[in-house]
C-alpha cells in the first residue's frame, strides 16, 4: 500500500489517461475519469500529510502513514477524503464538495450495486463539474489543467468551467427575478403581512448560529438571512468583562422568509453578488472560555460576577 502524494498522483494520472483514450459518449470515459478524481483528492490530502488518509480507528494505519511497517493499514472512505479537502484545500468550496460527492455517488453505484449510472450518462451532466474540481485540486498540488490533460483538453475544460458558471449565474438570477415578480404581484397589504411574518421568523432564528447575518433580499427588498461556513477568527481581545473576537465567514446560503427566495452554495451566492466573505463580532465569557472558577476571580459573592454589564 502506498499513500505518498507522488504515488497517488501518478495513479490519478494513469486513470485520467485511460479516460481520455475512451469514447466520450461511452460508459468507460466517466468511469475512469471519476476514478482518477478520487486519487487526485487523496494526493491533495497526502500533500498536507499522509496521516490525513489513515483510518483514525486503527493505530496501525496511523503508524503506516508515518512510515512504519504494519500488517493491515486501512485508509479513510472517499466521502471523508472529500470533506477534508473542503477544509484543507484552498479554493475547494462547498460547491466543489457537493459536486465531488455527487460524482463519487455515481462511482459507488457503478462499483457496489447492479445499477449502471454511466450508461447513457450525458457528458454535460458531469464533465464541467469534474473539470472544475480537478482544477482546484491540481492548483493545490502545484499542477495545471494543461499539464494534467494536455493543451487541447485543458482549453476545452476551461471553456466548460466558464460555461457552467455562466449557466449557474443565469439560473439563480432567473430565480431571483421570478420571486421578485411574484412578490410584486401581491397587493400592498399582503406584501406588508409577508414582510412582517418574515421579520418575526428572523427574530426567532437570531442567535441560532454564529455565522448568520441579516441582509436585504435581492428579490423583494425585505430582510433576509445569510449563513455560511466558519473560516477562522481573530485573536480574542478584552472588552470590559468579556472577550471579543471577529469571526470570518464564507457565505453559503440566503433565505428570505417574506418572498420565499432561497439561494444555496457559494457559486450561487457569488452570482447574486453576495459571495464575499463577511465578519461577525462574537462575545465570550472569559471565565467559561478559559475554564476558570468564577470564585477564583470575582470572589465568593455571585453578584460580583453576574452583574448587568458583564
Amino acid at each position: 500500500m502506498e499513500w505518498s502524494e507522488g504515488a497517488l498522483f501518478a495513479k490519478a494520472t494513469d486513470y485520467s489517461r485511460r479516460a481520455m483514450d475512451e469514447d466520450r459518449s461511452g460508459p468507460q470515459f466517466p468511469f475512469w475519469a471519476i476514478l482518477s478524481l478520487e486519487f487526485l483528492a487523496r494526493a491533495a490530502l497526502a500533500k498536507v500529510s499522509p496521516a490525513l488518509l489513515a483510518d483514525p480507528r486503527s493505530e496501525d494505519s496511523l503508524m503506516f502513514a508515518f512510515g512504519k511497517s504494519t500488517k493491515s493499514p486501512s485508509s479513510i472512505e472517499t466521502k471523508r477524503v472529500v470533506d477534508r479537502c473542503g477544509r484543507l484545500v484552498g479554493g475547494f468550496t462547498s460547491d466543489h464538495v457537493n459536486a465531488c460527492n455527487r460524482l463519487m455517488g455515481l462511482r459507488n453505484a457503478e462499483l457496489h450495486s447492479g445499477a449502471t449510472p454511466f450508461r447513457d450518462l450525458p457528458v454535460q451532466a458531469w464533465l464541467p463539474d469534474y473539470y472544475g474540481v480537478c482544477k482546484v485540486l491540481l492548483a493545490h498540488l502545484g499542477k495545471s489543467l494543461e499539464g494534467y490533460f494536455g493543451r487541447g483538453e485543458a482549453e476545452a475544460a476551461e471553456k466548460m468551467i466558464d460555461a457552467a458558471s455562466a449557466k449557474s449565474r443565469k439560473e439563480v438570477l432567473d430565480r431571483v427575478s421570478a420571486h421578485r415578480s411574484s412578490f410584486k404581484a401581491l397587493d400592498e397589504v399582503e406584501q406588508i403581512a409577508k414582510a412582517v411574518a418574515g421579520a418575526m421568523r428572523m427574530q426567532e432564528l437570531e442567535g441560532g448560529g454564529r455565522t448568520r447575518k441579516q441582509v436585504k433580499c435581492p428579490a423583494c427588498g425585505s430582510k433576509a438571512m445569510v449563513s455560511g461556513t466558519f473560516i477562522d477568527h481573530s485573536a480574542p481581545r478584552i472588552q470590559g468583562k468579556r472577550l471579543v473576537y471577529d469571526v470570518n465567514v464564507l457565505p453559503e446560503t440566503l433565505e428570505c422568509f417574506a418572498c420565499g427566495l432561497r439561494v444555496t452554495g457559494h457559486r450561487e451566492m457569488h452570482a447574486i453578488e453576495m459571495g464575499g466573505q463577511y465578519t461577525i463580532t462574537e462575545f465570550d465569557d472569559p471565565v467559561e472560555y478559559f475554564g476558570i472558577e468564577p470564585a477564583d476571580v470575582y470572589g465568593p459573592d455571585p453578584a460580583d460576577y453576574y452583574d448587568d454589564d458583564r
